[in-house]
């Protein structure tokens, strides 16, 4: 579950105040394991935003800008391209591996 930036500032706040996390948890309806990953954050990053997710899986292996502008190159002159037919234009295989 997702939790606001106030939320985790509040629940940090009851912890720097001396309430126990078992406490803040209950209060806060959050678990210790989460506030304790709170503290972790704001100890090792210094802010409590969360982390940006690493992306995974392959990058583009063709980048959206020459397929939009191979496709509108396309309309002005025949019918919808197909993806063969815009990859032989990129002077691409469909390969695994390249």
């Amino acid at each position: 579950m997702a939790y606001s930036m106030k939320t985790r500032e509040q629940a940090l706040d009851y912890c720097s105040r001396g309430y126990t996390d078992e406490r803040v948890s209950e209060m806060m309806d959050v678990s210790k394991q989460t506030i304790g990953n709170w503290k972790k954050l704001l100890f090792t990053t210094g802010s409590l935003a969360k982390k940006k997710k690493r992306s995974y899986g392959k990058p583009y292996k063709y980048k959206p800008e020459k397929i939009i502008e191979l496709l509108d190159q396309s309309r002005s002159t025949q019918a919808a391209p197909s993806v063969d037919d815009i990859v032989k234009r990129l002077k691409k295989t469909k390969k695994k591996k390249e």
